[in-house]
């Protein structure tokens, strides 16, 4: 069998998959959340360690052309996830060839230490070097450039047709969704205890820095803009860090199809590093900056790790919100009497409860459950992420999901 052969195989059974008739109930279910209207909880799952999962050998690639192995990788994953993750995933039968283009953004390099146990997880510990201690150090901050590479884009995109483009569709695009996450970002530059030290003793420079870097980042949305690389898609991607942006409501009125803007899209932020410090520095040091980000969107969601149960009334000034992040370590009660069924919960399982030295199903169950029972009829999606390892078994993940799945089912329907 050639490569070719191996891709175009591999697209006829993603098209399979995409024809099936409960891709249409399940983007309707994701449409239904996304807008608060009734609807069941939502399951999707994402950031998994993949050198830990293919123990059957359906994720082995065997082609060696570049282009042919990118169509393999995508195509293999998809159908894995469809063949044992039992998520609300969606299949559509579109091919999407990435624009091509580099993007200098901020001109920092990362400088750290790795720690790893296993040299094939791309997932790893890291400890940071700090290059911003003073004013001076501001100055490593960079606007952005921004180069497209319309020739090779051209070229890609006339191989893949070739390659698959008479069994599934394929379109150019660029970015679906823009995540903005300012302090994930500077943390790699900052040390995380300095800077947290910084806010109390350095305040201005704390606000210079992220001053400048919000600029910069703004800057680089407005190129993305300016050089056509936003694409709107249908929703089947993950918004921020939460799940599928399926949705009525965008791309909003007077759309051009032919040039998408921020305002037709999802946005999303988040400032992790601020898990524990107070709502007030929280807005004054993070929030502010971020709302200038998130008021060019369509639709917002908000957070990631860091509980957010305390901040409810400063996440409220932030425009077009609709989703909220519920990490595993929120007061689950806390946020569903705060938020008021306002916003869409996005609950993360602790996904410790994966790494274990063995998977205890009826933990899992009491675990989702009493969050299900606090829960209630709120609007609910639950997200399985930052999974670093399943210990070589990604069964306990599928057993975890399919739990979820009947607890939702004896709930729900």
């Amino acid at each position: 069998m050639t490569e070719r052969d191996v891709v175009r195989a591999l697209a006829a059974v993603y098209m399979d998959i995409a024809s099936l008739k409960k891709n249409k109930t399940l983007i309707e279910e994701w449409k239904n959340l996304n807008s608060l209207k009734p609807t069941r909880p939502m399951i999707w799952a994402k950031e998994f360690p993949w050198n830990e999962m293919n123990n059957s050998g359906e994720l082995t690639l065997v082609c060696n052309d570049a282009i042919c192995r990118s169509i393999e990788d995508y195509f293999r994953k998809t159908i894995y996830l469809f063949d044992h993750v039992h998520a609300d995933y969606v299949a559509t039968p579109k091919f999407y060839v990435p624009i091509i283009y580099t993007n200098t953004r901020q001109g920092l390099v990362e400088d750290f230490d790795k720690i790893t146990t296993d040299e094939e997880n791309p997932i790893i510990s890291r400890s940071y070097h700090g290059q911003i201690k003073n004013e001076a150090d501001l100055d490593k901050i960079k606007m952005p450039t921004i180069t497209v590479d319309r020739d090779k884009t051209i070229e890609n995109f006339e191989r893949v047709k070739e390659l698959i483009g008479d069994i599934i569709p394929c379109e150019l695009a660029g970015e679906f969704t823009c995540w903005y996450a300012p302090w994930d970002y500077l943390v790699q530059f900052w040390n995380p205890t300095d800077l947290l030290i910084d806010i109390i003793d350095k305040p201005d420079l704390v606000h210079g820095a992220i001053r400048k870097f919000t600029d910069s980042w703004l800057k680089s949305l407005d190129l993305m803009d300016e050089n056509n690389l936003l694409s709107f898609g249908e929703g089947n991607y993950g918004v921020g860090s939460g799940g599928l942006g399926f949705t009525d409501e965008l791309p909003g009125e007077n759309y051009d199809p032919k040039h998408v803007h921020p305002k037709n899209q999802w946005g999303s932020s988040t400032s992790q590093i601020f898990s524990d410090i107070s709502p007030r520095q929280h807005y004054e040091f993070a929030l502010q900056y971020e709302i200038e980000w998130l008021s060019r969107f369509g639709l917002t969601y908000y957070g990631c790790c860091e509980p957010l149960h305390d901040k409810i009334d400063i996440v409220r000034k932030i425009p077009n919100l609709r989703k909220i992040s519920m990490s595993a370590w929120a007061n689950v009660e806390k946020m569903v009497d705060r938020v008021h069924g306002d916003y869409v919960l996005s609950f993360k399982p602790n996904p410790a409860l994966l790494a274990g030295d063995s998977f205890n199903c009826e933990q899992a169950k009491e675990y989702i459950s009493d969050m299900l029972d606090k829960v209630g009829d709120h609007p609910l999606e639950i997200i399985f992420k930052d999974i670093s390892t399943l210990r070589n078994d990604p069964e306990r993940l599928f057993e975890f999901i399919d739990i979820t799945k009947e607890l939702i089912e004896e709930r729900y329907e």
